[in-house]
């Protein structure tokens, strides 16, 4: 009777020894695999970082770009300032032009009535 108890016990320890070392091959596949992963969980924090220092230098030339825009739009309002300002003047100085080509052309026309008359009084005299 020892000798089955003996024999069943040698059973048991050697299905618990195989179903063990099972459990322990899969733990150290679980542990491989968990491995793989921290490693490419590493790999993804390093890509986030550089993406972090990729946004950061976007971030750096969108605020460069908007002084910039900021700067060409101060030279657009002083631009059009001066435009204006030409405008004016240039439009003040035309109709000084036009005033004055106006009265030499009405001058000129009293100087030619005034010739025509004196024509006519010295072809009535001539006659």
């Amino acid at each position: 009777m020892e000798d089955k108890i003996f024999e069943l016990l040698t059973r048991m320890y050697n299905e618990l020894n195989g179903k063990m070392d099972t459990m322990q091959g899969q733990i150290d596949s679980m542990e491989n695999k968990i491995g793989g992963m921290e490693n490419k969980i590493g790999g993804i924090e390093n890509k986030i970082g550089s993406m972090e220092t990729q946004i950061g230098s976007i971030e750096n030339k969108i605020g460069s770009m908007e002084t910039q825009i900021g700067n060409m739009q101060s030279d657009i309002n002083d631009l059009k300032r001066a435009v204006l300002r030409i405008e004016n003047d240039h439009g003040n100085k035309l109709d000084a032009l036009f005033d004055g080509y106006k009265q030499n052309s009405e001058r000129l026309d009293r100087i030619e009535a005034q010739v025509s008359r004196q024509e006519e009084f010295i072809i009535k005299r001539v006659k």
